[in-house]
């Protein structure tokens, strides 16, 4: 950083003596100069910063564990199969969309099952048929489904 400022305290210098010797009273250029300096005082920094960054670590594949692929493969495989099967009920027993949320414990994502589906109903649905909802979940064949109606 003192070689940045010795640099700008030179330019100043030079600045003012180029403005002592301009003949005539003219400052077109200590004005010119004013403003490369006001350039170099605002882009020096960031040039160096940038220069500084390590982008390398950000993008090397080799930085994030398998593990860590297959567990955020399978976290938007279940948020996915979650809404499928809300979309599902609320198509065949035409509910309000949004008003069925879907909760899955123990997915496994080689079968595409889960040990228990939670279908809530709330709003509006809590007025539909609970047990078909659940017969239908259940023939379906993907997992053992329970439905809670949500009121208030």
């Amino acid at each position: 950083m003192s070689k940045y400022a010795t640099v700008v305290f030179v330019i100043c210098v030079l600045v003012g003596v180029l403005e002592k010797i301009s003949f005539g009273g003219r400052r077109d250029i200590s004005r010119i100069a004013l403003s490369v300096i006001t350039l170099y005082v605002v882009i020096a920094p960031l040039v160096s910063a940038a220069k500084s960054l390590d982008f390398t670590e950000l993008f090397d594949p080799d930085r994030y564990e398998s593990a860590e692929i297959d567990e955020g493969y399978v976290a938007v495989a279940e948020d996915a199969f979650a809404r499928g099967i809300g979309r599902a009920v609320e198509e065949k027993f035409s509910l309000e969309e949004g008003s069925v949320d879907v909760k899955v414990v123990g997915f496994d994502f080689e079968k595409m099952r889960a040990e228990s589906i939670k279908i809530i109903l709330s709003g509006r649905s809590v007025v539909a048929d609970y047990r078909g909802i659940e017969k239908y979940v259940n023939s379906m064949e993907i997992g053992k489904c329970e439905v809670v109606i949500e009121i208030g």
